[in-house]
């Protein structure tokens, strides 16, 4: 049996509880649309008011509550395994707010694997520090500067082989795996 919302109820959601709505395939579609619609309003006029997109608004990098992390590996004539370099978004507010639910977190990975930050607002609107990130990540690799490179999200950590908590991988890229 599929979840179904009347529009008062999607109408009196959060973001987050709007958020689950949008990502659960056991709700109705006609409530996911719905939702979306409701989600899309709510981001325009609660966050465009406040002004949230604006870049003075946004938060510095982290190590521990950015919400991505870029790994990358250099290319190096001295070091032929590279130099590695760590970069982390710059996030808004709201976004790591948002993240701070896991729960969703966890049933927007499950559902949606990687493309979840690629299309966090919707189809082609990336979360605003993944783009970032990417776009910087894509300009070295045009330059051919890269070997290496990953993309973590970094408020999700999961246990490796040696017993070790790593942020989880979202995806990676590799010159070997090219060739």
């Amino acid at each position: 049996m599929q979840l179904k919302f009347t529009n008062r109820e999607i109408s009196e959601m959060n973001i987050n509880e709007l958020l689950k709505v949008i990502n659960n395939p056991e709700v109705l579609e006609n409530s996911r649309l719905n939702a979306r619609e409701s989600f899309d309003e709510l981001v325009k006029e609660y966050y465009l008011k406040q002004n949230a997109f604006t870049p003075l608004n946004s938060l510095p990098k982290c190590s521990k509550r950015s919400l991505i992390k870029l790994w990358v590996v250099f290319k190096n004539s001295k070091k032929p395994e590279g130099w590695t370099s760590r970069y982390y978004s710059i996030d808004f507010p709201h976004e790591r707010e948002l993240f701070e639910d896991k729960e969703l977190i966890e049933i927007r990975l499950k559902y949606e694997g990687i493309h979840f930050v690629k299309n966090f607002y919707g189809y082609n609107k990336p979360l605003s520090g993944y783009k970032k990130l990417y776009n910087l990540a894509m300009n070295y690799y045009r330059q051919g500067r890269v070997l290496h490179m990953k993309f973590y999200l970094n408020t999700i950590y999961e246990q490796q082989e040696n017993g070790e908590l790593m942020p989880k991988e979202l995806f990676g890229w590799s010159i070997d795996s090219i060739k």
